[in-house]
Order: structure tokens, then sequence, then C-alpha cells
């Protein structure tokens, strides 16, 4: 017997039976427990960490202007956009949020109101230029301090949760309204070119589906009418483009959700989707370059004059300089900045009261001997003159570049052939330093290395926790401090 037979199951009704069988529910309770401190730590490095809203922002804001969407020269503009986003009443603001969880180029996790919330601060120019107003967004109101009940805390934790995620949610919005932008000529050339210039002028704007979620049109043409959600060809091909190029736990495989339930790797669906939407950026520009000179040859002719094709060729072009331009800027800031403070120079010792040139620049110096190890291959920028005991302050520019990941191992191997060393030296640093960088993408997770670093008495660089010369309940307390790190916000 077959009772299922010519039975089929709708799209959405199949991705939940799949997701629910990827990620069935654990029922062993130790597991839970752990696996719950080990989210715990992650989040506290993340959301709760007050640098991470603007960090979260930016790096939204990198990756969308590596997808082509975003004109640095441009940025009065972005205010102008959220504002005008902003001016949705709610029943608007929520059906264009369900619009774009329908689409899926937004998670799940969104909220129409955090979403206003952090429209109503884009809208303030000084938020891209004031770290202050940025880091302002997480209020002591709003993080609930003093509040020490279960209930107050998850409450709090989800409004946190909320604010950090809609960062990533308004360069997602904003995307999708450049990507659409993008695409319309080039749509509308493809389907002049495939049904005729009569057919082919409708496709972009072409409704595919529609439907009414509630509410009524406060204001404008449509006034007292009802809210209507419209799905076009272009939303659908926009919304695809987004969810390439932009990071999107949703588009996650399988083997790395899994790696969220061991103890291992923390952070590792982030940096699988830095390599991810990288690739997708440049096959799509290379893609467009390809398919838009095809086109060309055909030499059908719009009824402005320019040839079908030209538009997408010139979009590949645009894409593929916005690609390589935002994952040099780092770099090139930090260079500029070197210049400007004069960190590029050749660092000078006095030794009594003669002063001699090294072979090496104040920059090079300060990364041989002041940044961590595991830093060797951050982007350090100046930011600040010399202070008057000879040190320079630094900003690590890597904090808020999303391609990080996948260039710090190649700058660690580049830069451990500069300095004073032979061949063999400089591999061998190059072999530990990129190896310290594997190691921090797979190794064990924070939660893990603090429980063993308690009970073995060493911290992760190998070194004693404990100063056996105090008590030992300071010494236990040493311990515990030591462990307690993992969950410290930052």
């Amino acid at each position: 017997d077959q009772p299922l037979a010519g039975l089929r199951a709708e799209e959405v009704i199949f991705d939940a039976i799949k997701h629910g069988n990827e990620l069935a529910p654990l029922f062993n309770p130790r597991w839970k427990f752990y696996l719950g401190l080990q989210a715990a730590t992650r989040i506290a490095k993340t959301a709760w960490s007050p640098a991470a809203i603007p960090r979260n922002f930016f790096s939204a804001m990198m990756k969308a202007f590596g997808a082509g969407n975003l004109n640095l020269m441009n940025l009065k503009v972005i205010p102008k956009v959220m504002k005008g986003l902003r001016a949705f009443t709610d029943d608007e603001l929520g059906a264009e949020l369900e619009k774009q969880l329908y689409l899926g180029v937004m998670d799940s996790g969104a909220r129409a109101g955090t979403l206003r919330s952090s429209l109503e601060e884009a809208t303030n120019p000084n938020w891209y230029t004031d770290v202050g107003i940025l880091l302002g967004t997480v209020s002591p109101k709003e993080m609930g301090w003093g509040q020490y009940g279960m209930g107050w805390l998850r409450r709090i934790n989800k409004n946190v949760l909320n604010v950090y995620q809609s960062m990533d949610d308004i360069w997602k919005l904003y995307s999708f309204l450049g990507e659409k932008n993008s695409y319309r000529k080039v749509l509308t050339d493809k389907a002049i070119a495939r049904y005729g210039k009569e057919e082919g002028k409708k496709y972009f704007d072409e409704i595919v589906e529609s439907w009414e979620p509630g509410g009524v049109y406060k204001s404008g043409p449509k006034e007292g009418q009802p809210i209507k959600i419209e799905i076009t060809n272009g939303d659908l091909y926009a919304a695809k483009m987004v969810r390439a190029h932009m990071d999107n736990y949703g588009e996650v495989n399988r083997f790395v959700k899994l790696t969220r339930r061991l103890p291992v790797a923390d952070f590792l669906a982030y940096k699988t989707e830095q390599y991810r939407t990288t690739r997708n950026i440049f096959q799509t520009a290379l893609r467009d370059i390809r398919e838009g000179r095809e086109l060309q040859k055909q030499g059908i002719k719009n009824d402005d004059g320019s040839t079908l094709g030209s538009a997408q060729l010139l979009l590949g072009y645009k894409r593929f300089g916005s690609a390589i331009a935002a994952i040099t800027l780092p770099y090139t800031i930090a260079g500029t900045a070197s210049y400007i403070h004069g960190t590029n120079k050749k660092a000078k010792v006095k030794i009594g009261n003669k002063e001699y040139e090294l072979p090496y620049t104040i920059d090079q110096a300060m990364r041989e001997a002041a940044e961590p190890d595991y830093a060797s291959g951050s982007v350090y920028m100046p930011i600040g003159s010399r202070k008057k005991d000879g040190t320079f302050p630094y900003l690590n520019l890597s904090y808020i570049d999303p391609w990080a990941p996948w260039t710090e191992p190649i700058m660690s191997a580049l830069r451990s052939a500069k300095g004073d060393r032979t061949v063999e030296e400089a591999f061998d640093k190059a072999y530990k330093d990129v190896g310290s960088q594997i190691y921090g993408h797979f190794g064990p997770s924070m939660l893990l290395q603090g429980i063993v670093g308690m009970t073995l008495n060493i911290d992760q660089y190998g070194n004693k926790i404990q100063n056996e010369d105090e008590t030992i309940p300071i010494q236990l307390l040493d311990r515990i401090g030591a462990f307690a790190k993992a969950f410290e916000p930052g």
C-alpha cells in the first residue's frame, strides 16, 4: 500500500519538514545545557558588545558597497532613503517587511518595530560619522540594567538581538532597492530580445503574486484602499541577487549548521557566508559582463538608441570594480592614515645621545612588537599622533571588514617575510601565524577552552592561570575568572 501516492507538498511545507529534520530537537538535557552556555558566549561577543552595533552596521554597509549597491561618494543620499522608508505607516511597514520575508531578503528574526527604530536613527546624517551616536543605540534603558528576573532577561536579550539584526536588515532593504533599480534596464533588455518590444517592456513590472495583509493606506493616491503586497518579476530577481550577495544564514549549508551543535568553530557560519557572498558577487559580475556582450552582438536597438546588453555589461563592470574597491578599502584607508601620521616612516631608537634609524617602519615595528599573534593579518590604522610615552593609538579595521576572515591568513603569510628574517625563519613564522588563523576558524569553542583551561590551570596560550603564592580561595577565583571571560561582552 502507498497511502501517500500522488500527494505533493507545497514548497513552504517541504522546506519546513526539511529544516525540521536538519535541526531536529536535542533530547539530551546535559548537551542542551552545554549548548545554551555556548550560545551565551557567542551572543556576548556579538550582540551584547557595545561595539557590535556599529560594527554590524558598517560591516553590512561594506558588503552592500562590495556588491555594487553603494556609492561611498553619495553617502548624503542614504539618510534621505531611510527617511522615505521610515515615513511608512505601521501597516505599510509591516506589509513591506512581510514582502521582504517572503522574498527571503531579510532573516526570519526581522521585526517591524525594531526596523522602524533603526530607520529613525539612520535618518540622522551624524549616525555615519559620530561613533557616540551609534553606541547610543543600546541605551541603559533598553539594555535593562538592574533587571535580574529571567523574564526580564529574556525580553532584554530579545530586544538586543533584534537591534543587532536590524543593522543587517537596513542594508538588505537598501540593497534590494539598489538591485531592483540596477536590473530594471537589464531585465527589460533581455525580455525585449526574447519576447519582442511590446511584451518585453511589461516584463519587469508584471505582477506574478499578490495578497492583502490587512490595513489600509492612510495617505497618497491609494488612501483608504486595502494595503496590497504585490510581487513582480523585478522583485523576484532583485531578491535573488540580495540573497546571493548579502549575508543570509538561511543559506548556510548543512555541515556548517551541524557545527553549531559541536564544541568547536565559533562564528563559522559568519565566515562561510563571507566566502559564499564574495564568490557570488564576482560570479554575478563576470556573468553580467559575458551575457551583456553576447546580447550586444545581436545589434538590437532600444527606442532611445542604446544597444540591448549595454546596461548589463556596464553593471557587470561596476559590480566587479566595487568588489575590488571594497576588499582593498581597509588597506587603502590604513595606508593613507599611516602617511598622514608618519607611521610609514622608518622607526628610530635613541641610545645615549645618538639616534639610530632601524631597517623597518613604525607600522612594521608596532606589528612585530605590540600586536597579538592572532592579529598578525589584521589591518591596524593609526588614529592619532605619537603619545608622550612613545606609543601610537591604533584602530583595528578588520573588526568591521567582512572580508577579513579570508584575507587575514594571506596577509599573515605575506608579512612574515618582512623584517630581519632568513627564508627559513620567515616560513616558520608564516606557518605558525596562518596555522593560528585556521585554528581560530575551526578549533575549540570559547566555552570549551574556558572549561579545559579552568580544569588544567592553563590559559589559551599555555600560561598558568593561578598565582600559586596566593591563598586557595584566591587561586580558585582566578580559575573561575578565567572561565568567565568567555561570557564577557566585547
